[in-house]
């Protein structure tokens, strides 16, 4: 009963926040090139959270025919949370695929990291 009655109280006394979603960052640009074997995707967005969050991105490429080629997932600003209203530039590199013709990018996740050094 007690141990009841501590859990409400936490519930009730601890503030609730939403946590942050994909939906809540927006890509508002973004490009693609090849050059020397490697691939560079760079842009910026912008998170319209209520609080700061870790972004996690998407990098799909395909080739000629539609087919992906490759599938990317990058964790921005090292792993830091980015800070809400602010753009944020964004830059990731990889090995570069000969067959690749397009590339789409998206928000995979959020994470909320926290302070860190």
């Amino acid at each position: 009963m007690l141990r009841s009655a501590l859990i409400l109280s936490l519930l009730v006394v601890s503030p609730v926040s939403a946590a942050c979603t994909a939906n809540d960052i927006q890509i508002t640009r973004w490009d693609w090139n090849r050059d020397r074997g490697w691939t560079t995707v760079s842009g910026e967005l912008l998170n319209t959270c209520a609080e700061p969050t870790g972004v996690q991105l998407q990098l799909t490429f395909r080739d000629e025919a539609g087919r992906v080629v490759t599938v990317e997932d990058s964790w921005l600003a090292n792993q830091r949370d980015i800070p809400t209203g602010t753009p944020y530039a964004f830059q990731v590199r990889l090995r570069a695929n000969a067959t690749t013709r397009s590339a789409a990018i998206r928000v995979s996740d959020t994470r909320r990291w926290g302070s860190r050094p």
